[in-house]
């Protein structure tokens, strides 16, 4: 049986991504085999991309980020109670969306397409419960019933969705408390993370952005969007998400806000 201190909310630093466009993937595939090889290709895209690239980092000697996959939306967690260890998971998150936006329509040896879902997140931080074993409900019947909520989930999700672009960034409230919680002075020093106009539904809003672009892929996420951009050309609302996302890259190569990687 379960005790209320199971229940106690602990402080963790949240990211929530999600596919946009999955809707639509869906209902137009209208042949049942195009929409299981996209969703095979996105439950395959899941494992290499969030935890193969965990395991791939250097240093990795700190413990594991919460992971859960709902559909078309990606939620993870992570307990920053070092600076170490928030540098560590900041830096795995851009990692994250560097091999989406790099790797585009990347195939693996056998053919499969390992990406193809563009991303949009948000982060936040605060007090979460988090709580995910088998709980007897009764006699000879056992029910799995992870739970998870809190205030910065619920503000991670308002802000993913108020965003009009491919990106990742720090819900606008959370801006100036992040500085005084986590010291996020090295990640903005390095460009991990950068200031910036994000486009939203009205207007722009000015945060802290996940930053992805490098020396080394900025080729090839211009590729990628550029194409994307030429593929909705007649869909103004996801071209339009593009178009502001190719921005985000070109302030980027213009202020050289390029990441500054370990050794």
């Amino acid at each position: 049986m379960n005790n209320k201190n199971n229940f106690k909310p602990k402080e963790h630093f949240v990211a929530l991504f999600d596919v946009l466009g999955f809707r639509n993937m869906l209902k137009q595939s209208a042949n049942p085999r195009n929409s299981k090889e996209m969703l095979e290709n996105l439950s395959y895209s899941y494992k290499e991309v969030f935890i193969k690239t965990w395991h791939e980092r250097k240093n990795n000697n700190f413990p594991k980020p919460r992971l859960l996959f709902f559909s078309d939306t990606i939620f993870s967690c992570y307990v920053c109670d070092e600076k170490d260890k928030f540098e560590y998971y900041i830096k795995y998150l851009s990692d994250v969306m560097s091999y989406f936006l790099a790797c585009g329509l990347q195939k693996d040896e056998w053919g499969n397409i390992v990406v193809d879902f563009p991303l949009r997140g948000a982060l936040s931080f605060g007090d979460i419960v988090l709580f995910n074993e088998f709980d007897k409900a009764e006699p000879g019947e056992y029910i799995n019933s992870p739970l998870i909520m809190g205030v910065p989930i619920v503000d991670a999700y308002d802000w993913e969705r108020d965003q009009k672009w491919l990106g990742v960034s720090v819900v606008p409230q959370k801006r100036s408390c992040l500085k005084e919680t986590y010291d996020p002075s090295l990640l903005i020093e390095n460009h991990y993370l950068v200031e910036y106009d994000v486009p939203k539904e009205k207007g722009t809003e000015k945060t802290l952005v996940l930053n992805y672009i490098s020396t080394d892929n900025i080729d090839s996420v211009r590729r990628y969007i550029t194409s994307q951009i030429g593929r909705y050309e007649e869909m103004p609302d996801i071209n339009k998400k593009y178009l502001e996302t190719l921005k985000f890259v070109e302030y980027v190569h213009n202020h050289k806000y390029y990441l500054v990687k370990e050794a």
